[in-house]
């Protein structure tokens, strides 16, 4: 299920089909990353001491570390992707026809950063 909720975000934040759903494929680097994000700022949320987090954090440590981590992960691939689109915008005569939300993101916007 969780294979299958990631490869529909995925489709409509970047119009990208990852197949991710498909049980013979291997698993997403980027799909596992984005996974124990989402899982690690739950529990961030969930803390009664945010001073433990916050001090993980500081040091670089346990959780804090490899969230860190798998949000780097998730970071590049979205700058590729917004790489290749920018590549796209630029060889399009007809401009941005695009229904993905990127693609409306970055027609919205003037500073991709």
């Amino acid at each position: 299920m969780r294979r299958f909720s990631f490869d529909i975000i995925y489709k409509f934040s970047f119009e990208i089909d990852t197949e991710c759903f498909i049980p013979y494929f291997p698993e997403s680097n980027l799909a596992d990353s984005f996974d124990l994000a989402s899982k690690l700022l739950v529990q961030r949320i969930m803390s009664s001491l945010p001073l433990i987090w916050k001090l993980k954090r500081l040091l670089n440590i346990g959780s804090e570390k490899k969230l860190k981590e798998a949000i780097e992960v998730v970071d590049n691939v979205v700058m590729e992707m917004i790489e290749q689109k920018r590549r796209e915008m630029a060889t399009m005569t007809m401009g941005l026809n695009k229904s993905d939300l990127l693609s409306r993101f970055m027609g919205s916007i003037e500073d991709d950063n």
